[in-house]
């Protein structure tokens, strides 16, 4: 059906399942709508899609399918991803980035990795003691899912780095820094990264 589409937003809707499946059919199609300008990228579904259990915006579904491929296509594209990173990024582009270099993990992404783990606020959230664990307060919502998300982003990222060679050491130091966290399930999270390269 794909070869046979001749519907540009149908072909990418098909390159996009076909990605998420592991086939590279369509990685070409990815990679040129992931090239486009932000006003002229192609959505695949509405972003309000995500009120009804879409969890993944159109930008980084299309990446993790791309990554998901395994194409060489990709590399370029998850490198230049990495590389326009802020430390303003949210957990979800952080998050499609790491599946989407984690499928078929390349020496190339360490450099962009290491550069995203060193922006400011990124880095340096594992505790050693508990004491050292922000107040809990009233259990609000957004105080915990702070926490959680720059805790997230960065193990995402220590995680990928780790699989892709690791050069400078960060990640591995990273990991081991959750791996000795008094909050279990990054430690148990970060153990089993080091344990399972």
């Amino acid at each position: 059906a794909f070869a046979a589409e001749t519907d540009s937003r149908r072909r990418l809707c098909f390159a996009q399942t076909l990605g998420m499946l592991g086939c590279a059919d369509g990685a070409a199609v990815l990679v040129e709508n992931l090239a486009r300008p932000p006003a002229e990228f192609v959505q695949v579904v509405a972003d309000d899609a995500k009120r009804f259990g879409k969890r993944m915006g159109n930008r980084d579904a299309q990446i993790v399918a791309l990554g998901r491929t395994r194409s060489l296509q990709a590399v370029p594209v998850l490198v230049k991803e990495l590389e326009t990173l802020k430390a303003s990024a949210s957990l979800a582009r952080i998050r499609a980035l790491a599946l989407a270099c984690a499928a078929r993990p390349d020496a190339a992404y360490a450099p962009g990795l290491v550069r995203a783990l060193r922006l400011p606020g990124m880095g340096g959230h594992a505790r050693k003691t508990a004491t050292e664990l922000p107040p809990t307060g009233g259990f609000t919502r957004t105080d915990g899912g702070y926490e959680r998300g720059r805790c997230q982003r960065e193990l995402h990222l220590a995680r990928v780095l780790y699989l892709c060679g690791d050069s400078e050491g960060l990640g591995r130091r990273t990991l081991e820094a959750y791996a000795a966290d008094p909050r279990g399930v990054y430690a148990a999270h970060a153990a089993a990264v080091l344990q399972n390269r």
